[in-house]
């Protein structure tokens, strides 16, 4: 029965669905943690989910490596399946040792308590998991089947969103919430979820096929980890409190940026498909359609976010307790911090779609003047202006070199595909 609601092809329902869903679970797991959770007990709830996105470093990119080299090379299907294997095995080694480091690090922060640091380790075991599911994901949105992988997706977040909204009503859960909900989910997803190798392959090396272009992102990645995930836990070591309220503020600002940023990676795919035909025009053409969507629709969010909070609305409604979150003025910062992200997210796609990684150093420099700045702020024992120290961070530094970066290198970029054009006389 679920195999086939998920084969049937309506991919706009679907979408509509899944960013409702996302919505909705987001701003009801926010409004759980308000009023179910103590101030101290909030600040570990996102610590978690802060430091678990350190998954990202092991990631190195990988799901967008799957999706680019899949998408380039899918009607090869010796290719194919060859890659598919080097993907199962790159996940079994990641997940053992992204499973361990991720204790290490959890051991650090909650060795104080053994109620925090157990709750931890099914959380790291969920979450180390999840990384194989990802990656299938990129699989399927690799092959075109963008559609289908949206399913799955959407399947995920709805049974991961019901588990951790029954389990958080309950307050004796807690912060076991977190892991058992995820692996509810990924338990249930990975069953319909299979990662079929046909026998026709050849043995691929990760060091020749992966390896040339996850080292680039190596810098990217690790830096975005600290531009925005490192926050919260560092926060939490200065003040659980506040560690709590910005946590609760990022999370739901970010819901913002994470419906924007799922919707827009369906139509990567698209794209590389497009570059791989050398059809400059109409990449440039439909990425600026999708572009100009994504950016109105981010404002459009923070306009109504911002109203609603000027007006109260979530109090009112009993929705969430605005006195979890940081004051509105701060809040306010981190609207447009979300609004100007999703522009460098859309410039850094584009180049990136073209099998490069241009940002490596945007990146490191965005993460370093980030840490800096926050580290003055917590030893200086200000704690309450965290949102406008990240969209100084973003407007002054992160934003105009994403842009002397894009200018600089999407003109080298584009003459290379219609070098390549005029070679093979297209």
């Amino acid at each position: 029965m679920i195999k086939k609601i998920i084969n049937q092809n309506n991919d706009i329902i679907t979408n509509i669905i899944s960013r409702l869903i996302t919505l909705f679970g987001s701003l009801t797991v926010a409004s759980l943690v308000s009023f179910k959770l103590d101030p101290s007990m909030q600040g570990a709830f996102y610590s978690f989910m802060s430091i678990a996105g350190i998954t990202s470093i092991f990631e190195l990119g990988f799901n967008n490596i799957i999706v680019q080299y899949i998408s380039h090379n899918r009607k090869d299907l010796v290719y194919v399946n060859s890659f598919l294997k080097l993907v199962r095995n790159y996940n079994i080694y990641t997940v053992i040792i992204l499973f361990v480091t991720l204790n290490l690090i959890g051991f650090y922060f909650f060795n104080d308590s053994q109620y925090l640091y157990y709750s931890w380790v099914l959380f790291t075991l969920s979450s180390s998991c999840y990384f194989i599911f990802l990656s299938r994901i990129g699989v399927l949105e690799g092959l075109n089947k963008t559609i289908l992988a949206s399913r799955y997706r959407l399947l995920y977040s709805s049974i991961n969103l019901i588990s951790i909204i029954l389990l958080l009503s309950n307050t004796n859960f807690n912060l076991w919430c977190l892991g058992i909900s995820q692996l509810v989910a990924l338990v249930f997803c990975i069953k319909i979820f299979k990662l079929n190798i046909d026998k026709q392959h050849h043995e691929l090396s990760y060091f020749k096929e992966i390896w040339p272009l996850q080292k680039k992102y190596i810098i990217t990645w690790i830096s975005g980890y600290f531009i925005i995930n490192a926050i919260v836990p560092i926060t939490y070591t200065y003040s659980p409190l506040y560690a709590g309220k910005i946590g609760l503020s990022l999370s739901i600002v970010g819901s913002i940026s994470a419906i924007i940023m799922a919707g827009f990676n369906t139509r990567i795919p698209l794209l590389c498909n497009t570059l791989a035909e050398g059809n400059i025009l109409k990449y440039n053409n439909t990425f600026k359609k999708f572009s100009f969507i994504a950016i109105s629709f981010s404002i459009l969010s923070g306009v109504l976010l911002y109203v609603f909070l000027c007006l109260g609305i979530f109090d009112k409604l009993g929705i969430i307790n605005q006195s979890s979150l940081v004051p509105l003025g701060d809040f306010t910062y981190l609207i447009l911090f979300i609004i100007l992200q999703v522009i460098v997210y859309l410039l850094s796609t584009y180049l990136r779609n073209f099998k490069k990684e241009p940002f490596a150093i945007h990146a490191f420099i965005t993460a370093v003047t980030m840490i800096v700045l926050l580290l003055y702020s917590l030893n200086d024992g200000i704690v309450s202006n965290l949102g406008r120290l990240i969209f100084i961070n973003t407007f002054f530094i992160s934003l105009p070199i994403a842009i002397l970066i894009f200018n600089k290198f999407k003109k080298i970029y584009v003459k290379e595909i219609i070098n390549n054009n005029s070679n093979t006389g297209e």
